[in-house]
């Protein structure tokens, strides 16, 4: 397959009350311009891209970015890094321009905010946000 990575995941499956692994293999074509991927809590692969968000649920993709239609997505199509939010069901998402929300309630999008309305972002002068980390409590 000419421009296009396969990436192979290997899956755990727990077997009778968690006493036997079997492994799985479930093969997931990625695009050539991934910069980075994230299996969130309910196993959708999260991808980040020059072009957008990915979601893979195994059968299908749903990308998420600025175009003709939906122009206030992201400020840059580019994602750098994901990071999940647990407790608050949310993903971080950073891009070579801001920092932003996705919502995994309703799927939208919001830019990273503080309180006053401005955004976190706004004293920095290079707004690539290349890797965003939770703590254990999802902070």
């Amino acid at each position: 397959m000419s421009g296009v990575r396969v990436i192979v995941l290997t899956i755990m499956l727990s077997g009778w009350l968690g006493l036997m692994s079997q492994p799985a293999v479930i093969g997931v074509t990625l695009p050539e311009d991934a910069y980075c991927n994230l299996i969130d809590k309910d196993e959708y692969l999260w991808i980040g891209t020059k072009n957008g968000l990915i979601r893979n649920d195994g059968y299908s993709n749903e990308t998420f970015r600025s175009d003709r239609n939906h122009p206030d997505v992201f400020r840059s199509n580019d994602i750098l890094t994901i990071a999940e939010n647990v407790s608050k069901d949310e993903l971080w998402i950073g891009t070579k321009n801001g920092a932003y929300i996705l919502s995994r309630h309703d799927y939208s999008v919001a830019e990273l905010k503080i309180v006053g309305g401005y955004s976190a972002l706004t004293a920095l002068t290079d707004k690539r946000i290349s890797h965003i980390a939770s703590s254990s409590d999802s902070t």
